[in-house]
This record gives structure tokens, sequence and C-alpha cells, in this order.
């Protein structure tokens, strides 16, 4: 392992060598005195050239120069000679610090755009797998945050661009049709593939995408969590990353996989158990609505238990530091997550708790309405956007009144339109209420209390209005 003065003055080399590069002044305004990019990179050879001559080929002043002419290479355009000097790069620093020093992953990520700008995935794969080997390497180093959520961004992007009607390498490169090797019906028989890797089911892609992009997100919350990084920003987004994932695929088809406790569902397992378990510190314990979610102590982590172990998280770190505002938030979305997975009686306990909490901190009125009786009904959860929150333009105009009933479980009946605009047609008018009946509401109070179901009436503005 690298030590750390070895570690900071590698750094500190190639930080210095960039900075010459990064700032010096692009060729393009060349003027008397000023180095063009030609000029810098002569002056940046006849430095390597030196360096060989007087320490050998493997020497370490070699890695500040040879950094700072990839950087160069990349800028000029010409990324095959940017590439195979990172290449160099990377062998130099493994010869004088070990082959898992972290200063190698800001030019291993490089590589990494290289070959996918290229078209080249399998070779990005392999470079991104040896990336996070190198990361899990360090489990404690922050440095290793970026590299983790940025794995799990491109999973997201991968599935995305699948469900488009895309058909990304990746999918077939980590081998995401059958990711557990195991199919439903048990073992690979004699002269049989036990790896389906190239096609299969697309609900097989969407789960196993999902599991992966979770526990890389899963991995970087660990390391904030190690850090003792409780107030952090990028703690938050990370667990609100969890939260939306879960609620993608809400209805928790990993536990229906043959061999879900075999790699690599074992490694997601492991990954997401690691951080619903955590234990915060919490000044604020014998009040706290949000308790480890049933489910996460088993041997594997359901989707509700994910989602709601990263919210518990976001309420202990505002119990400790945040105002009751963002505290109220923060349960607020507790109370929806348990709602929208049918936990209708904890939901309820905790809207009365938060209702009854802002009361007695003397909350304004409006804000407590805005909360529990907004004009606009709350869709859960409330994270996406408000299907039902709509705005009139010169280009549609038109207008449905529509009245229907929220109970306190969140769904609606008795849905009704009282009144529309000549331009509205019965297919939008259909569509309303279609919206409103799958959609699920956050419960709504009357004179202080959830009653068994409360009436609304609300104008809603389509998009495609045509006039007579």
């Amino acid at each position: 392992m690298i030590s750390y003065e070895a570690g900071r003055k590698l750094t500190t080399v190639i930080g210095a060598v960039l900075l010459t590069v990064v700032f010096a002044p692009n060729s393009t305004f060349s003027q008397p005195g000023v180095m063009t990019a030609a000029d810098r990179q002569r002056q940046l050879v006849e430095t390597i050239q030196e360096e060989e001559s007087g320490n050998g080929p493997m020497a370490e002043g070699l890695i500040g120069p040879l950094t700072a002419l990839a950087m160069l290479f990349h800028e000029e355009g010409d990324q095959l000679q940017a590439a195979a000097t990172i290449e160099r790069v990377l062998h130099l620093m493994r010869v004088n610090y070990g082959l898992h020093t972290l200063e190698q992953a800001p030019l291993i990520q490089q590589l990494i755009e290289q070959e996918e700008a290229w078209g080249r995935a399998a070779v990005a794969w392999e470079l991104e797998q040896e990336l996070l080997t190198l990361a899990r390497r360090h489990p404690d180093d922050l440095r290793t945050v970026p590299i983790f959520r940025e794995a799990a961004g491109r999973r997201s992007d991968w599935l995305d661009r699948y469900l488009g009607g895309e058909s990304p390498p990746q999918i077939e490169l980590g081998c995401y049709y059958d990711w557990p090797g195991i199919r439903p019906g048990g073992v690979a028989g004699p002269g049989q593939e036990m790896f389906r890797c190239n096609s299969g089911s697309r609900g097989d892609v969407q789960i196993a995408l999902t599991a992966d992009a979770q526990k890389h997100f899963a991995e970087a919350v660990a390391v904030l969590l190690r850090n003792d990084a409780t107030q952090g920003e990028a703690l938050r987004e990370l667990d609100m990353e969890l939260v939306r994932s879960a609620h993608r695929n809400s209805g928790d088809p990993f536990l229906r996989r043959v061999g879900v406790m075999f790699e690599p569902w074992r490694s997601w397992a492991v990954a997401l158990l690691g951080i619903a378990n955590w234990d915060p510190a919490d000044t604020d314990r014998h009040e706290r609505l949000a308790q480890n979610a049933t489910g996460t102590q088993i041997k594997y982590p359901t989707q509700y238990g994910v989602g709601r172990s990263a919210l518990q998280r976001i309420y202990a770190r505002e119990v400790a530091t945040g105002s009751w505002q963002t505290q109220g938030d923060a349960l607020l979305q507790i109370a929806d997550w348990d709602l929208i997975h049918e936990r209708y009686a904890i939901a309820l306990s905790e809207y009365e708790l938060l209702y009854e909490k802002l009361t007695e901190l003397g909350a304004a009125k409006s804000s407590i309405d805005g909360i529990f009786s907004p004009a606009t009904p709350a869709v859960l959860p409330s994270f996406m956007p408000n299907a039902l929150i709509s705005h009139e333009t010169e280009e549609s105009g038109g207008y449905v009144d529509v009245a229907f009933e929220i109970t306190r479980f969140g769904t609606s009946r008795r849905i009704e339109i009282l009144d529309s605009s000549p331009g509205v047609s019965e297919q939008a008018q259909d569509r309303l209420v279609d919206l409103i009946r799958s959609s699920q509401f956050r419960p709504r109070t009357t004179d202080g209390r959830f009653r068994r179901s409360t009436r609304v009436v609300t104008r809603y503005y389509p998009a495609d209005v045509n006039w007579p």
C-alpha cells in the first residue's frame, strides 16, 4: 500500500505539472512570449528525455511530465497518443507506488471515457471492473465515492437506453440477461450453458441493472458513513438515488429469483444490508418514527427496506442537525413511503404525529395545510413530479373541473367531472379520470383530523385542447 507521504508527494507532483498545462494559454491565442501547444509538447518531451537519461525508463520523476503530456494530447484531440501515454503513466505508478495506489484512479477513469468514445465497450468494461476492484481496496477513502456513484449512474443510463429501445453492449458484457447465472428450474445439465448473456427477458435486464446500480450507490453511501460524513449533501443525494431506484422496482421482483444469495446477488444483498442496519447517532431516538424497516434484518433486503432505510438515514441526520422544517419534511417522506408500500397503520400514525408536532411548535396553518390539505392534492411519491399540477397556457386554455374523494389510505373514489371548457374532448376527460384513479395520494386532514375520506375539487388544464 502506498504510504501517506508517498501519496502526498505523487499528488503534488502531478498537480503541479497539470496546472502548468491546464492554465497555459491556448495556441489559438498565441502571441510573442507565450508558449504554443507545440512548444509545450516539445518542452515536456525534453523533460521526459532528460529524466529517462538520468534515472532510467522507470523513474518516478517521469510520472508528472508524462501525465501532463497525456493531458496535452487530449486537449489537442490526439486521443490515441493520450491513451497510450496514460497507459505508460499507470505502469510507472504501479512500479513506483504499488499495484493498488488510488492515485491511478483518475487516469483509469480517463481511459474508460476514451474507450467508450471510441466505441470499444469491452475494453471500457474491463477497465471499469479494474477501477471498482481498486476502489474496494480503499474502503475508507472518500475519493472512491465518485467512482462508485459514476458506476451506478452508468447502469441507470444503460437501463434507460435499453428501455428506450437501444441495445447497449454492456447488457451482454455484464451478462445482465442472466445476472445470477442460475435460471428458474435449477442447474445447467451436461453440455448446457449456465449463463445466457446475449438474450433473455427484458424484465431480467431491468431487475439486474437496477440491483447493480443499487449496489454501487450503497458502496458509496458506506464510504461516507464510515467517514461519519452525516451532514453532507452528497450523502442525502445518494440516499435519494437509492429511494428512486427502489421505487422503480417496488414490486420486489428480486426476491423471486432462484439463487438470490449467489453472486452477484450476494454482493448486492451484502452492500444493501451493510447500510440498512447502520445505526447513526440519534439524539431524539425515543421519538424517532423511522425504526429499521421490516425485512432488513433477514438474509436479504426488500426494495421497501432499501428505500426506507435510506429515508431513515436522511431523517436521523435532520434530527441531529436540521431545523424542524427539514425534520418534518424527512418524516413526511417516510410516512409517504410507508403508505405507498401499504403499511397503512404505520403511515397514518406517522402523519398524525407529524401534524401534532407542527401544531405544538406553532407552525402557521398555511404551512400545515400546504402539507396535508394543498389546493392540488399531493400525488405520491412526492419526489416525482405531481401529474395533477397543470398550468393554463395560450396553447391550451381549456380546463376540466373535477371532484373526487381521497381515502385515508390515499386511494381515490367517486370521481366526477363537474365542468369543462368547450375545447376539451371526452378523451381528455377520460384520461384525467384514469390518472386520478391510478394515482396514490397523501391523505388529507379536515379540521385537524384524518377522516375516512375527504372530498376535493380541483381544476386541471389538459395539454391537448381543440377549440371549436
